[in-house]
């Protein structure tokens, strides 16, 4: 179920720029990283990212609100490096 409501809103977000609110283009990566929760290291897939987020796959724990979370930037990223 999870599945198709995702490619719901994927169709729906890519059929016209209209509909298509990000602020910055998402890249795909598909890549291993580690994602820092409460100070535990957690790896996890990183399907895509954009300056203003990630989409994660596999995150085996299960995240509240208001979980500090940390995904530290990894050498492979391509927005992800400094000045």
């Amino acid at each position: 179920m999870q599945r198709l409501r995702t490619e719901l809103v994927r169709v729906i977000r890519t059929s016209t720029a209209d509909v298509d609110r990000r602020l910055s283009t998402r890249l795909n990566i598909n890549r291993a990283g580690t994602l820092q929760v409460n100070g535990e290291a957690i790896p996890v897939t990183v399907r895509n990212l954009s300056l203003g987020g990630a989409l994660l796959e596999a995150v085996p724990v299960r995240l509240t609100m208001n979980t500090s979370v940390t995904l530290p930037s990894p050498a492979w990223c391509p927005i992800c490096r400094g000045p």
